[in-house]
């Protein structure tokens, strides 16, 4: 577990070779390609990017989306809800993606579906349309003469209005709308009537303000033709043939979009978004009239074998490999054991570490179970999450990135197992429920080390101890990063006086509260303050120009105000460790208090329905009764209990921890090569 050393390859090539060079480069994947630095000004300025078809990978790559699309909307498949909530990836070999690229002409597939598409969505506008005017037309259902006579009267109008009850009567007391229209309610639904009014052809505008102004809807008649009637059975059958022409265009579609072409189709994609990352990173590659100048990256294990590869395939080129310097932004490859791999989780979730950095998944990954374990503590909910960790692992078996997410968490399950049996919980005290005197009963006495319960000052304490432990821990890895990247003022002003100072004001702390204040303990520990704290405020304002402003910052960060840390952070930090307490007394309550809330819940049950005596007195269904609560409350202090667990464990690593030397600025080593964010190739 280390961060994999790197060496610094500048490449010059011949141009006439250059895009020969750039495949050779993505085939072998071991090059992380960066811009040309300030030795390559001139260069930068005059020459111009090595140019692959970035426009081409565009277009392809939004048609296989467009594509794809349609296939979704035509096979609607249900997927789970952890299916729905993790990003899985289609999974591919170098073959299957080479046969997709071969085999398929996705130029003509996209014509066909697009024109079937086109087709289709006529089908569809032409259906809406009719749906919109068999609404319309329905409103005037109740009229057996033809829509064209009620339009066509010489003397007199018919207006179809919606109105309520209440606005009839307002109108029915205004003398010049009695004197003008004549009405007759239709029907309707609801508060809402459908009114019909009549009056002189002459007073028309005049009669339609007042309706309005009394707040009725007036009904423009529909533009057609023929009775009502007529008109619905006719929109029936324009619908019956569209229905017809749209399924027919949806199976053309279908036999255009079978599922060995929709796979297809998935490996393409990851095939064009690879191929359009792969344009833009060649750009890197920048070219004059006759040389072309590659700046890159890679491993230190890998280089003499790329060197050596390069220059027999091409015998014109030249590469240089040095050692990165302190200046250089160098992408970070982490080397992980199998049973480690999961911590990388946690890195992407902090933050790469920077290249002159140390590697934190060792330190991180023992932390963060230690946390989680405690926040968890429970044998039966860590069994289950060790079960349902190793379901999910199986599932997802060819998925790297979710099967190693699993693989933490079953990790998180044989942490929270262990902390379960030394702080005797088990489903909280369902071994309280087994019956006096029982087998787990007596193996949880022999076993269990320290109540949280019964001793919570005592496990207060230990939380406190841990925070303190945690925070010493954090200066020594600031102190070893310091020593690793050689700055040796780092190591003594910001980690060994932090140290002495820290451990003189625990020390002091400590011999005062045992009454020991006048021993040899005593006066070391002051002697180790005195000199920590005088050293911290000659050097923590090193930066600052006077000679004042030296001693002031240094003051103020001895407090911690200002600076990277300081007593009162110290002290803050060490408290909030207690949340571990917390959180392992929490999740113990709340199943503690299921189990007690099932037993009582058939006392409930027969005080509120006394009918049910005969049933529960049963065993068989009393006991059932019980279980079943039981089961369902601890279900729910399962789910709910990993959430925090997981969430407080991250945080008191990202803040009380990671805060002392972590640098999380650090970039992947990215090769240049197939990268997908939809398809994972795997080896044939």
């Amino acid at each position: 577990m280390a961060i994999e050393r790197m060496k610094k390859l500048t490449v010059l090539f011949p141009v006439r070779e250059g895009e020969r060079f750039e495949e050779w480069l993505y085939s072998t994947s071991a090059l992380h390609l960066v811009s040309l630095d300030q030795e390559f000004t001139k260069l930068n300025s005059t020459g111009s990017p090595l140019s692959l078809d970035e426009q081409e990978a565009a277009e392809k790559l939004a048609r296989v989306k467009e594509l794809l699309l349609h296939a979704q909307a035509l096979f609607t498949q249900r997927r789970n809800f952890i299916d729905s909530m993790l990003p899985i990836k289609t999974i591919a070999s170098e073959g299957e993606l080479r046969e997709a690229l071969e085999t398929l002409d996705m130029d003509a597939l996209y014509a066909r579906v697009k024109d079937r598409s086109k087709l289709l969505k006529e089908c569809l506008g032409k259906l809406n349309l009719l749906a919109m005017e068999k609404a319309v037309v329905r409103e005037f259902e109740f009229l057996s003469r033809p829509i064209s006579e009620m339009r066509s009267l010489e003397r007199t109008f018919l207006i179809l209005a919606e109105g309520s009850a209440a606005r009839i009567a307002n109108l029915s007391r205004d003398e010049e709308a009695a004197i003008l229209l004549a009405w007759e309610i239709e029907g309707g639904e609801g508060g809402e009537l459908k009114i019909l009014f009549a009056g002189c052809r002459k007073d028309e505008a005049k009669c339609a303000d007042i309706l309005r102004a009394h707040g009725f809807k007036i009904l423009e008649y529909p533009d057609f033709q023929g009775r009502v009637s007529d008109r619905i059975g006719e929109i029936a059958r324009e619908e019956g043939v569209s229905r017809g022409e749209r399924a027919q265009h949806e199976e053309e579609m279908r036999n255009l979009l079978p599922p060995d072409v929709v796979r297809k189709l998935e490996c393409l994609k990851g095939y064009w978004e690879s191929e359009k990352k792969r344009a833009e990173k060649a750009r890197e590659m920048v070219c004059s009239k006759m040389i072309g100048v590659a700046r890159g990256y890679a491993r230190a294990s890998d280089t003499p074998r790329l060197i050596s590869e390069m220059e027999k395939e091409f015998p014109g080129v030249s590469a240089i490999a040095t050692e990165p310097g302190p200046g250089d932004r160098v992408p970070v490859s982490i080397k992980l054991s199998r049973w480690t791999r999961p911590g990388q989780l946690l890195i992407d979730m902090f933050g790469l570490p920077d290249y002159f950095s140390i590697d934190p998944t060792p330190y991180l990954i023992t932390v963060f179970l230690i946390f989680f374990g405690i926040c968890f503590a429970d044998v039966v909910y860590g069994s289950l999450l060790m079960f349902l960790s190793w379901l999910l692992m199986r599932r997802y078996r060819l998925q790297e990135n979710l099967r190693e997410f699993f693989r933490l968490f079953s990790y998180c399950g044989a942490s929270t197992v262990i902390f379960g049996v030394l702080t005797g919980s088990w489903a909280a005290d369902i071994y309280n429920y087994l019956g006096p005197n029982n087998a787990l009963q007596r193996f949880v006495q022999k076993t269990t080390l320290l109540d949280m319960l019964a001793k919570p000052v005592i496990a207060l304490v230990i939380t406190l101890i841990i925070g303190i432990v945690n925070q010493f821990y954090g200066i020594v890895m600031r102190i070893i990063k310091d020593a690793k990247q050689m700055n040796w003022r780092g190591v003594l002003y910001d980690g060994v006086l932090w140290l002495v100072y820290l451990g003189g004001l625990l020390a002091f702390a400590v011999s005062s509260l045992a009454g020991r204040g006048g021993g040899v303990a005593r006066w070391g520990s002051i002697a180790a303050v005195a000199c920590g704290a005088a050293g911290l405020v000659l050097t923590q304002g090193r930066d600052e120009k006077s000679v004042a402003g030296k001693l002031i910052f240094g003051v103020v960060s001895l407090y911690g105000i200002v600076g990277g840390y300081g007593t009162v952070s110290f002290i803050g930090d060490v408290l909030s460790y207690s949340r571990l307490l917390a959180l392992g007394l929490t999740t113990y309550i709340v199943g503690m208090s299921f189990n007690i809330i099932a037993t009582l819940v058939p006392q409930i049950i027969l005080s509120l329905f006394p009918f049910l005596r005969g049933v529960l007195s049963c065993p068989v269904a009393g006991g059932t009764l019980v279980v079943g609560v039981m089961v369902l409350g601890h279900l729910f202090n399962f789910f709910l209990s990993i959430l925090s667990a997981f969430v407080h464990s991250a945080r008191l690593i990202l803040l009380e921890f990671f805060g002392r030397f972590y640098q999380g600025d650090g970039r992947w080593f990215e090769p240049h090569g197939f990268s997908s964010e939809s398809v994972e190739l795997i080896q044939q």
